[in-house]
């Protein structure tokens, strides 16, 4: 039974280890030769093929069509699979997602999990179809994981890991007829979109009102945003100096936002505390 594994970062290597381990992993399609999934099917002697577009995707619609795939899984690939290559094995492509679907579809459901201020963790794990994250839901689980007790990196990673330990035996049943897959509810979908370095940006004067707000709201809105956007864009500001200032971890006391680790462009990461001393102007500029 040969199943094909659509995945481009290190965060999807539980999910193809497993594959590998439980079922014939016969072939890889990734973005890169030297990425962390590429590289472990080499290692694993899985054949890989790296298409960088659409364009060379569709070219190996033959190749596909000959491995005669039973299933095929993606998982943070990178690129839009059109419906000539996720339609030819014969169980057709499931898609994991990690957002209680139909809420959150599109390329970045952790980050706004975070943002949202949700407090548990769903994976939905969907037939792909020709609308993105639109396809009927096969599975969904509920993870006692909070998203406002870590950044969106963590929540990848601790979320991959535990779905690696529940997908053979819902592959199993998908494949032997036991799951069925159910339409979506279109009139709850919502929708997010690719994150931009612009997405991060705080002005200087936000910052400001982040460190010295009476209300919890707006502070509460920066510090999950630097959760949220971690790895990217990230939360940072432009100082009076105009030099960029990153925001690297944070945290709320009394309604007020308290930077713990920054960083100022060229520089390393430090302490707020440590880099109020080194640029004392910047607290003169806070608190006036």
């Amino acid at each position: 039974m040969n199943i094909i594994f659509f995945g481009s970062s290190d965060y999807c290597l539980p999910v193809i280890n497993v594959l590998y381990q439980q079922f014939n992993l016969s072939t890889v399609i990734t973005k890169s030769i030297s990425n962390p999934v590429s590289l472990f099917a080499e290692k694993k002697n899985i054949t890989i093929f790296t298409p960088h577009n659409v364009a060379q995707l569709l070219e190996l619609k033959t190749k596909i069509s000959s491995l005669k795939a039973k299933l095929a899984v993606v998982a943070d690939y990178g690129l839009i699979i059109p419906q000539d290559i996720f339609q030819l094995p014969e169980f057709s492509t499931i898609n994991i997602h990690f957002s209680r679907l139909p809420q959150f579809r599109g390329p970045s459901p952790v980050p706004q999990v975070i943002l949202s201020g949700q407090t548990t963790s769903w994976v939905s794990l969907i037939k792909m179809t020709e609308k993105v994250d639109a396809g009927p839901i096969i599975k969904q689980l509920e993870y006692q994981l909070n998203p406002q007790k870590v950044s969106a990196r963590t929540l990848y990673e601790k979320l991959f890991h535990l779905i690696s330990f529940d997908f053979p035996d819902i592959i199993k049943d998908y494949l032997s007829r036991k799951l069925v897959a159910k339409k979506q509810d279109e009139k709850k979908a919502s929708y997010t979109r690719k994150l931009t370095r612009q997405d991060g940006y705080l002005l200087f004067t936000d910052f400001r009102r982040a460190l010295l707000s009476k209300s919890a709201d707006f502070p509460t809105y920066v510090e999950r945003a630097v959760r949220a956007f971690d790895p990217w864009p990230g939360v940072w500001t432009i100082l009076p100096s105009k030099k960029r200032l990153k925001i690297i971890k944070s945290h709320l006391e009394n309604h007020k936002l308290i930077p713990d680790i920054v960083q100022l462009e060229g520089k390393k990461e430090v302490t707020f505390k440590q880099f109020l001393e080194g640029y004392p102007e910047v607290l003169n500029q806070i608190i006036i």
